[in-house]
């Protein structure tokens, strides 16, 4: 399968561009792919990206007003987790829709099967990446594209090309049926933005590259490594210091020795005892503590509070005390979702020019409505007492205080309600006066 090793001269020689050079050594992107997919061992990198996301996404609600967009959006977000996951784990996944169709989707690309090859400052303005790979005819074929978005034409283009798996040289896309349909060349004018987006993971990765994203446990690979062995040594011992039953071989005949660990056979004996029974106490308390150190240590390198690895320090904790104690956690947790906020807008924006190109009507004033979720910190009585009191000096609206116990609400449907109750209390109030 292809790596970033031979995806890089790929793009070069295809494409003729020269791609824009990175401090970070060209084997990292998939040595971090290859690292988060590791299921041959204990994966630290999954355990954080899993529970990062889990909190970013919880009791979170992504729509848009526009049933179109919200269709095409909302297609993207049933895997938001899974995708925002990947995006920790690996540094960067980019989000790229397409059209099938009269239909919008979006392609989840890891930046190990991408090449950024035009930008302008923190922007990325370009990517070819490997698209899809098939086998047909006895031979494995590779799709390329190229989106790159040029700020001075206003354009868009993206480019499709097909090669043989084995090597670079170009072959047409029909070689393979799937892809015979498919535009060799695709260019979307007036368009003020890149038609893709793309979600960060947010970890620094140490140099002044903004190019390249880096995992969750990026520069934590010698506690990582002390972690590994500690483990190794804590199974040695336990196997060393298993339990076992000491039988006097004139006691079984050669056929009766049972064939399994709990049974050890000795000749010979001081005591008068044909049995002997060793149960050492495994040194259980020195690994433990030393696993919860590095594990700790692990938590502080990655930037997040304890909670992960080590017990949290949350018992018996109000939700105030929770949110100091897991600080870190959530600064982070909020970065995440800055990055997650800024691609949500980007892939509206490429949906509504991807639907004018097919001529699918859609709402122009069309408005993208995020509420995140913080139910696993939140005091619920806390949260609603505070929102009354912002409602009596005028500091949020009736419908706010609606949100906080009808989340499922749009801000429409909440003024209709409120003005609903209105007109049933006018009512109500109509008719006690009226009997008076």
């Amino acid at each position: 399968m292809f790596s970033f090793r031979n995806i890089l001269p790929a793009v070069r020689t295809l494409f003729g561009i020269r791609t824009q050079e990175s401090p970070i050594e060209s084997t990292a992107q998939t040595r971090w792919d290859e690292e988060y997919r590791d299921i041959r061992r204990l994966n630290f990198t999954e355990i954080f990206a899993n529970r990062l996301a889990k909190y970013t996404f919880a009791g979170t609600r992504i729509s848009d007003s526009d049933p179109t967009l919200d269709a095409a959006l909302l297609r993207c977000m049933r895997k938001a987790r899974k995708w925002c996951q990947l995006a920790i784990g690996v540094g960067r996944v980019f989000l790229i829709p397409y059209a099938v169709g009269r239909e919008v989707y979006t392609d989840i690309v890891t930046q190990g099967q991408a090449v950024v090859i035009s930008g302008v400052g923190d922007e990325i303005h370009g990517i070819a990446v490997l698209a899809d790979i098939r086998y047909y005819d006895r031979k494995w074929y590779a799709r390329w594209t190229r989106y790159e978005f040029d700020p001075i034409e206003r354009t868009f283009t993206v480019e499709n090309k097909a090669t043989e798996q084995t090597g670079v040289s170009e072959v047409p896309l029909s070689a393979v049926p799937e892809w015979s349909d498919i535009e060799p060349l695709l260019v979307i004018e007036g368009v003020d933005r890149p038609l893709f987006a793309y979600v960060d993971s947010p970890k620094d990765n140490r140099t002044t590259d903004r190019l390249q994203g880096a995992p969750i446990t990026f520069g934590c690979d010698e506690t990582i490594r002390e972690i590994y062995e500690c483990i190794e040594q804590y199974r040695a011992e336990f196997r060393l210091k298993r339990t076992f039953l000491g039988v006097d071989k004139l006691m079984l005949d050669k056929d009766g020795i049972p064939m399994n660990e709990l049974y050890q056979t000795f000749e010979g004996k001081d005591t008068e005892s044909l049995f002997e029974i060793f149960s050492p106490e495994i040194r259980d308390n020195s690994y433990r503590e030393r696993l919860l150190e590095l594990f700790s240590r692990l938590e502080k390198e990655v930037g997040t509070s304890s909670g992960i690895l080590t017990p949290a320090e949350t018992s018996m904790a109000t939700a105030t005390q929770v949110r100091r104690a897991m600080f870190d956690t959530f600064a982070m947790v909020e970065d995440i979702r800055d990055s997650v906020s800024r691609a949500v807008r980007e892939l509206c924006y490429a949906y509504e020019c991807y639907m004018q190109l097919l001529g699918i009507p859609y709402d122009v004033y069309h408005r993208i409505d995020i509420k995140w979720g913080n139910e696993f910190i939140k005091d619920s009585a806390e949260t609603f007492a505070q929102l009354m009191d912002a409602q009596s000096i005028g500091a949020v609206s009736l419908a706010e205080v609606r949100a906080e116990l009808f989340p499922g609400e749009s801000h429409e449907e909440a003024l209709e309600a409120i003005e609903s109750i209105a007109l049933d209390r006018a009512l109500d109030s109509d008719m006690s006066l009226g009997e008076m």
